[in-house]
């Protein structure tokens, strides 16, 4: 049955390449979707229509794009391993797309007003997580996980990232990178580090309550910012969003792309096409310049 070659072949050999967060998310995924709703399904009786089909249930039934899509990349790599290991002839999965219907995630970003309502309704330890998201351009795991030895005069370190408690590398190879801070970051940086009592090299830049370990992620958001976002009605603007506004902000401001993506760890590509929304006004300017060069001139 495909759920058991899955659990007992697939599951233990794709593992040995994944990260720790990797495994968490994706083995989650392919048990609580895959193992279970293909239990009972024969592997050589599996067609392309079939999983296809498969597809757009999970889309009926509201799964969001994300889900859908994953589910997607996961079924070619199963079917894939099938194939190498001669139990197929052919990848039912190598054509498979996502349906058209799933609602794709939200594009929103901050305004430089609602930056500013948000840092003003803040302390100061989560106006400094804000800056090191929204300026920077850094991921919370990444945020959370620096230790003082990795802060610098005029950036950061990343070497490692917090994971549902737990260190990890960072999330891609790109990510493990500098980091440079504004001046007012930097500030706030050194105010924050002398409320702390100027700690060690190996303390954590935000510990947690017991002080030996990190804040974690969703304490962090749920219990200290969430609360003073949702006041301004601004509680939507999740660390996602503040990376994207970092993003979309840098690239209104005429900030080179490649410094833009260095900043973020990721290549160019993700840079442009995943977290740069282009303003309106914008794109009507482009259009306008373009017309502008391609008009025949009036006789």
């Amino acid at each position: 049955m495909v759920g058991d070659w899955i659990r007992d072949t697939f599951l233990p050999f794709i593992r040995r390449k994944w990260k720790l967060s990797t495994a968490s998310t994706s083995g989650d995924r392919i048990r609580k979707h895959l193992i279970t709703d293909f239990a009972s399904v024969e592997l050589q009786s599996v067609t392309r229509d079939l999983l296809q089909q498969y597809l757009e249930q999970k889309t009926s039934r509201g799964f969001s794009f994300s889900v859908v899509d994953h589910l997607r990349w996961d079924l070619r790599a199963i079917f894939r391993l099938a194939v190498q290991d001669r139990l197929l002839d052919s990848n039912p999965a190598e054509m498979l797309f996502t349906p058209p219907r799933v609602s794709k995630p939200s594009r929103r970003i901050l305004s430089p007003e609602q930056v500013q309502q948000i840092l003003s309704a803040l302390s100061l330890r989560e106006q400094l997580l804000v800056r090191l998201a929204l300026f920077s351009g850094m991921r919370p795991g990444e945020i959370l996980a620096l230790q003082w030895k990795h802060v610098h005069d005029d950036h950061v370190q990343v070497v490692h990232r917090l994971y549902r408690g737990i260190i990890d590398r960072p999330k891609s190879e790109r990510s493990n990178r500098t980091v440079a801070l504004s001046s007012t970051t930097r500030q706030a940086i050194a105010e924050w580090r002398q409320q702390q009592n100027f700690p060690g090299p190996d303390a954590w830049v935000f510990p947690s309550a017991t002080g030996t370990t990190p804040l974690r992620r969703d304490n962090a958001w749920r219990w200290f910012i969430a609360p003073r976002l949702k006041t301004l009605q601004l509680d939507w603007a999740t660390f996602q969003i503040m990376r994207r506004t970092h993003a979309t902000l840098s690239r209104q401001a005429g900030i080179d792309p490649k410094l833009v993506a260095d900043q973020l760890g990721h290549g160019l590509g993700v840079n442009l096409d995943v977290y740069t929304v282009a303003a309106l006004d914008k794109r009507q300017g482009a259009v306008e310049v373009l017309e502008g060069t391609l008009a025949c001139p009036q006789s």
